[in-house]
């Protein structure tokens, strides 16, 4: 199996998926007649509509490369026209307009009797651009449970044919609500679909490498399993703790930041509530991009629906990819502290201490009565060890460009001060 290409764009691309039988090629390779007597192809099957039947040995089956689309009902002729081809000494393009391999999934899993896993599989190693489409993927599965038989009059196929727009409508609607902040690197979310095969279509299509979740989330194993070759790292923040989220930023970043710039990898945000999310990415772009608080606010209001992975379905890129959300004093309390304390809040900063004290005295209306070396110490403080860890090594100097905001500036008034300043 090999990849037989050329340096121009516009010229045939096609992958030798059996040797000397069955190529998965591009509509260059099926339009150039040279390149097909070269070699000695005999039959063609075109899996777009713009390319209309031309004699026996060519066969087409005009569907776009749509989660809509419904190439299940096409799909036992196809894989007859291939058999038969191959059965009689021929040899076979399968080609679509851009080369992704849908007939050639369903006919090896036909003919070979591969599950989609193994199918997918097999066809990306030997051709790593063909990426099928969700809609497509599902079809594997009916094709399988209808015995490569697909009918109108099939249980399965109908079934399948009755969820089939509203299923798809809902995949595609996690990918709309995607938000982009810094283009071919970060991406946000506070949507994941629960499905695990539309998790791992939603994980391709956007190009994920690499997952860092807070919680709230959703996320199955399946998802991001060995397989899918993204990796996941999840952060769990205790709800009835105000300070839990603040201390475990410091690693959130840093997770971040390693993915970014040491594997060039693109990251997605994810926590099912909205603010937490912002606060993770706002962290990240103040302590890796040098922005204040509002600054980095202002990049994620500014950040764009990742909608043009999707053209046809999802509609013209809006103008505000988070209408709906409305940043609270405590979100952007957050942003100030983490800034305050140098990108590496911990219980010991002085900022921190204020704050903790502050927050005791309006969850516990008779601290105020208290001595201030009691209110401090009936404080109850969770953190990961990893973060008191990092936390102890940048002694509140925490930057990726060399040097944080650190102490400077805070002064012994602590949150307050610095919030008047600022």
């Amino acid at each position: 199996m090999n990849m037989i290409v050329s340096s121009n764009p516009g010229s045939p691309c096609v992958s030798e998926v059996l040797k000397d039988k069955l190529f998965l090629g591009n509509s260059s390779a099926a339009l150039s007649v040279d390149w097909r007597h070269r070699r000695s192809i005999t039959h063609v099957l075109s899996v777009c509509p713009d390319f209309p039947s031309t004699g026996p040995k060519h066969m087409n089956i005009p569907v776009e490369d749509s989660e809509y689309e419904d190439l299940l009902i096409h799909l036992p002729q196809a894989c007859q026209f291939i058999e038969s081809a191959l059965r009689h000494g021929g040899r076979v393009l399968v080609h679509c307009v851009m080369g992704i391999s849908r007939s050639l999934l369903l006919f090896l899993r036909f003919s070979r009797k591969m599950s989609a896993n193994e199918a997918l599989r097999f066809v990306k190693k030997i051709r790593p651009q063909a990426h099928p489409n969700y809609g497509f993927v599902k079809q594997l599965d009916v094709f399988w449970q209808c015995n490569f038989e697909p009918s109108p009059s099939h249980p399965a196929y109908r079934s399948w044919k009755r969820r089939h727009e509203q299923d798809v409508t809902y995949y595609l609607s996690h990918a709309a609500d995607t938000v982009e902040i810094i283009k071919d690197k970060m991406l946000m979310t506070s949507s994941f679909p629960s499905d695990t095969q539309q998790a791992v279509s939603y994980l391709l299509d956007l190009g994920v490498t690499h997952l860092v979740s807070i919680s709230p989330s959703e996320i199955s194993a399946a998802a991001t399993s060995s397989e899918s070759l993204v990796r996941h790292h999840h952060f769990n923040v205790d709800s009835r703790s105000p300070e839990a989220l603040l201390l475990a930023l410091p690693d959130v970043v840093h997770r971040i930041h390693d993915a970014i710039a040491k594997t060039d990898g693109l990251v997605l945000v994810h926590s099912l509530i909205e603010s937490r999310a912002c606060t993770a990415v706002c962290a990240y772009l103040m302590a890796a991009e040098h922005k204040l608080p509002a600054q980095a606010f202002s990049i994620i209001e500014d950040g764009r629906l990742f909608k043009s992975i999707y053209p046809l379905h999802c509609g013209r890129l809006t103008a505000s990819a988070l209408p709906l959300f409305n940043p609270t004093k405590r979100f952007m309390d957050t942003l100030e502290l983490f800034y305050a304390c140098g990108f590496a809040p911990s219980t010991n900063h002085p900022v921190m201490r204020d704050w903790l004290v502050s927050q005791a005295r309006l969850t516990s209306p008779a601290t105020h009565l208290l001595p201030a070396h009691q209110k401090e110490a009936d404080i109850s403080v969770t953190s990961s060890s990893d973060t008191e860890k990092r936390n102890k090594q940048s002694s509140g100097h925490s930057s990726f460009h060399g040097g944080g905001h650190g102490n400077e500036g805070t002064g012994s008034g602590g949150f307050k001060n610095y919030i008047s300043v600022h």
